[in-house]
């Protein structure tokens, strides 16, 4: 059962998304619904608080709830200092219609309310009260290049090292080209004096056949 808290809860991410984006045009300030859903993995507890309404929301520009995270992070706190629930995963649903969110909400209750093994309870408003999280946007600082100028004499000196580089490079690539080009020679070399072994030694076979062939002759035609 609590395999399918897990599954309930990544979907639930994944349609809200993970990261909140303050990136392109401001946000807007409105009024929102929204309810929370946390369980606890090592204790078999899941509660779902009711539905709330939060006047100062701020949903971005596709109309997300602006710091989602840290409306879980409230929830999660409550969890674990006031229902002694520790380690608890929690996520935030949330809609600009109430109806639509109370369809959602009977959806999720109706899944955990009578599930085996698992301790599940609503919390009431009373209980917990979500708040509603501040606007900050995220002001790109640009930092100065405190990267001293270089003197012209520093400049001579970098041109410098780079050409002896270049040289260096140069000098290694040659050598490289001369070793390989040597020992291709060497191979060579090497291989025609092997061949060249190989058919005297052949050439020697053959004569002393000949000449083993010949003895016999002479010796059948006496």
């Amino acid at each position: 059962m609590m395999r399918r808290v897990v599954y309930a809860l990544l979907i639930a991410v994944c349609c809200l998304g993970v990261a909140d984006v303050h990136a392109g045009r401001r946000p807007e300030m409105t009024r929102v619904y929204v309810f929370g859903f946390a369980a606890s993995f090592t204790d078999s507890v899941a509660c779902q608080t009711s539905i709330q309404q939060v006047d100062s929301a701020w949903l971005d520009e596709h109309q997300f709830l602006v710091d989602r995270s840290l409306y879980s992070l409230q929830l999660q706190y409550h969890m674990e200092s006031a229902e002694n629930c520790k380690n608890s995963i929690c996520t935030v649903f949330f809609d600009k219609s109430e109806k639509k969110l109370e369809r959602t909400w009977r959806r999720v209750h109706r899944r955990y309310e009578k599930a085996d093994g698992l301790s599940f309870r609503t919390l009431p408003s009373d209980r917990f009260h979500f708040l509603a999280e501040e606007y900050r946007p995220i002001v790109e600082e640009e930092v100065p290049d405190t990267t001293p100028a270089l003197t012209k004499e520093e400049k001579q000196q970098l041109r410098k090292m780079r050409r002896r580089q270049r040289l260096g490079e140069a000098v290694v690539g040659i050598g490289e080209a001369v070793v390989q080009g040597v020992g291709e020679a060497v191979e060579g070399a090497i291989d025609n004096a092997l061949s060249g072994s190989s058919s005297k030694s052949k050439k020697k076979s053959k004569g002393s056949d000949s000449q083993k062939t010949s003895r016999r002759g002479g010796r059948s035609t006496r």
